[in-house]
């Protein structure tokens, strides 16, 4: 795209030449055209191209649904992990909600886009930490994408370009 601009900004330097005088420049080349076949852009065209990649690139929301929530038996810890953070007992998490009904609409917002996984728990010892008995936890938890038995980031990963939602069913 940037060649396209630079050809298109050449091309209003030659017009505006030919305006003041009738002769180019001595220095000055015709644009080639390039075997591509690019279709040519104008300078609006192209601002409007630069304005939807920079889109691409803006924050998104994930919508989540919670359900199967003890109610009132403790607070519920939402964490959107990266491959690097995931199923790890630490103390990060995106966002806590009162665990006090059965389901729970929770919002979290200004996400970069990328892929993540989204690992919720309800904190029924009211620690702060997923407890864990027998390597297993003993509070009940969830994680997004289709997660069956032990979860890995490939079965609970989720592609975050654009605005989406999704649903997370507490399990234990």
């Amino acid at each position: 795209m940037k060649m396209l601009i630079a050809t298109s900004a050449l091309a209003l330097v030659a017009a505006a030449c030919s305006q003041e005088s009738s002769e180019m420049p001595a220095d000055y080349a015709e644009p080639v055209e390039s075997s591509t076949d690019r279709p040519e852009m104008d300078v609006e065209t192209a601002e409007i191209a630069t304005m939807t990649e920079a889109e691409a690139e803006l924050p998104v929301t994930i919508s989540m649904t919670i359900d199967n929530i003890d109610a009132d038996a403790g607070k519920v810890y939402i964490a959107l992990q990266s491959r690097e953070d995931f199923a790890k007992n630490a103390g990060n998490f995106t966002k806590v909600v009162e665990g006090d009904a059965e389901r729970k609409d929770v919002m979290i917002e200004d996400v970069t886009p990328g892929t993540y996984a989204v690992a919720v728990f309800q904190d029924t010892d009211g620690n702060g930490e997923l407890t864990m008995k027998n390597m297993r936890p003993s509070e009940p938890y969830g994680f997004s994408g289709d997660v069956e038995g032990r979860p890995t980031f490939a079965n609970a990963m989720i592609e975050l370009g654009e605005d989406m939602e999704t649903r997370i069913t507490l399990k234990g």
